[in-house]
């Protein structure tokens, strides 16, 4: 066994061990994509079939995972189901409360009970950041966005009175 087909092995056994990896593998997609590059996987589609269709799906976009679904829920303006999703990771439930209350119209005091039942799980400094964004998100002309790969984007805030 060579160098390339030792490493798809222990990659080929962590996809085996770990059934549910592809939210790891999705936050850190430039990442496997370049082991990918490296180790070749496809030439090895048949030895190692799990790890071949793992990087086929990443490369392909067609991975699907908790922040997907959450996506496609929150695009679609389907409520319930976005709701269900956030009630299982309080900590996305914050980031994302804001916008769900935007696009949710008249179910606004459901989405802030539901909210009320889980924000104990969250860490004092998150709830201490959520009060001052919710204070003076209408303050500002203009809004800082920085995502989860910490880019910046500076948006004119639509809210400001």
């Amino acid at each position: 066994m060579n160098f390339l087909e030792k490493k798809l092995s222990k990659i080929d056994n962590l996809f085996e061990k770990y059934n549910d990896i592809t939210d790891e593998i999705v936050r850190y997609d430039r990442l496997w994509i370049s082991v990918a590059e490296y180790i070749h996987p496809w030439e090895y589609s048949w030895v190692f079939p799990k790890t071949y269709l793992m990087f086929d799906k990443l490369r392909n976009g067609k991975i699907v995972n908790y922040n997907s679904v959450l996506e496609k829920a929150i695009t679609e303006k389907n409520i319930h189901k976005a709701i269900y999703l956030l009630t299982e990771k309080p900590w996305i439930f914050a980031r994302k409360l804001h916008e769900i209350l935007e696009i949710s119209g008249k179910q606004q005091l459901s989405i802030l009970s539901t909210f009320e039942e889980v924000w104990t799980k969250l860490q004092v400094k998150n709830l201490l950041v959520m009060k001052k964004y919710f204070e003076s998100i209408d303050k500002q002309e203009k809004r800082t966005i920085i995502n989860k790969k910490w880019k910046i984007k500076i948006v004119e805030n639509k809210l400001k009175k």
